[in-house]
């Protein structure tokens, strides 16, 4: 991440429009930066709700129902559960290939709220993600249906707003694809790109025994997005994750 540059930034970003007042002119991250930078929906329905406020048991009980493993109380703050308590449970996790779906589902709800608090929709701590997504996550055919992009520049814009303030020294929100469409729109400060290997067909690349097809297909997205998704996939086929590639396929359920 290069700070300097989130920080240069930051100085010219301006609340009131939610824009960047640059030496020449306004400019901002729009939804159609998010979908070809991220691939994440900007259709669909919105991601609304509350932040309940839920004692320790309940949250326990509700992370058994939906997660399948109770957290320690140590690890909850109010609303929020520490990142590494997740990094924890799925470190050593394994899943046979004839594990119920119940099983698998609620390894993947893990898995996508440890995506949602740690990476596209994190706070300032750095370390905490908040559970109120959890609720989103329930119904999985559900979660396919919400506008993410949307959103995750919402939490953005709101991020660098508080970011704005001359007392505010953390800044939450996903900044990598802020530093991204920094490099796509202002080339000039980007740094030099190194050119991507082709993407392999299905019989050249044996490694990968399924075709990319659907949202994340080759007429759905951008070629970055594609390779990007293919070198994850072509990762967790060499670290052999399990339940075959599962791990591969959890991004889908937001695509």
């Amino acid at each position: 991440m290069d700070v300097g540059l989130i920080t240069a930034l930051l100085e010219r970003w301006r609340p009131e429009t939610h824009t960047f007042h640059l030496p020449f002119g306004e400019a901002t991250i729009t939804l159609q930066d998010v979908s070809i930078l991220t691939g994440l929906p900007v259709d669909g329905d919105p991601v609304t709700g509350v932040d309940p406020t839920l004692t320790i048991p309940e949250w326990q009980a509700l992370c058994l129902r939906l997660l399948g493993f109770e957290p320690d109380a140590h690890f909850f703050d109010h609303s929020r559960l520490r990142i590494e308590c997740l990094d924890d449970r799925y470190r050593h996790f394994h899943i046979a290939d004839d594990a119920p779906e119940e099983m698998v589902q609620q390894y993947v709800r893990g898995q996508v709220l440890r995506l949602l608090g740690g990476v596209l929709l994190p706070d300032t701590s750095s370390n905490k993600m908040k559970l109120m997504f959890l609720s989103l996550l329930e119904d999985l055919d559900f979660t396919r249906r919400l506008s993410w992009g949307s959103a995750v520049l919402a939490c953005l814009y709101r991020a660098m707003c508080r970011g704005s303030y001359a007392d505010q020294s953390e800044i939450g929100g996903y900044l990598v694809l802020l530093q991204i469409w920094v490099w796509e729109r202002m080339p000039t400060i980007s740094p030099l790109r190194r050119q991507l290997l082709e993407m392999p067909s299905e019989q050249q690349d044996p490694d990968v025994p399924f075709r990319l097809d659907g949202p994340l297909g080759y007429s759905f997205c951008g070629s970055h997005i594609q390779m990007g998704y293919w070198l994850y996939c072509r990762r967790c086929v060499q670290l052999d994750t399990t339940y075959g590639l599962l791990g591969c396929h959890l991004f889908v359920l937001m695509w």
